[in-house]
């Protein structure tokens, strides 16, 4: 039986995962592209002046006020997750989890 080795990097765990909402504190770069072909990029600085919380509800409302702008509708929407901040934090949470339960299983053995 040959043996599949997968390549079980972060960013292809984190692709294969279903997310429902992304935190606005790990979108690293917004883009939206509009039908002329020209692209609007939110990152850095326009990133954290986003009050909006809910990212859904910044895109909706960035694409009807940019096709007005731009005059071209919005086309598409690209989302880059910032993976480095993402991978720390989970590795943190995870190592706290593993240690905490290693802990607890070694205070309650006799």
């Amino acid at each position: 039986m040959p043996i599949h080795k997968k390549d079980r990097s972060f960013q292809n765990i984190v692709r294969d995962t279903n997310i429902d909402e992304v935190p606005l504190d790990y979108i690293e770069r917004l883009i939206l592209v509009l039908e002329s072909g020209d692209r609007v990029i939110f990152e850095g600085e326009d990133m954290r002046d986003i009050e909006e919380p809910n990212i859904v509800m910044f895109v909706m409302s960035a694409v009807d006020e940019l096709g007005q702008d731009y005059g071209s509708p919005v086309r598409d929407i690209e989302i880059v997750i910032d993976y480095t901040r993402l991978e720390k934090e989970i590795r943190a949470l995870t190592k706290g989890l593993l240690d905490k339960d290693s802990n607890d299983q070694s205070n309650t053995s006799v």
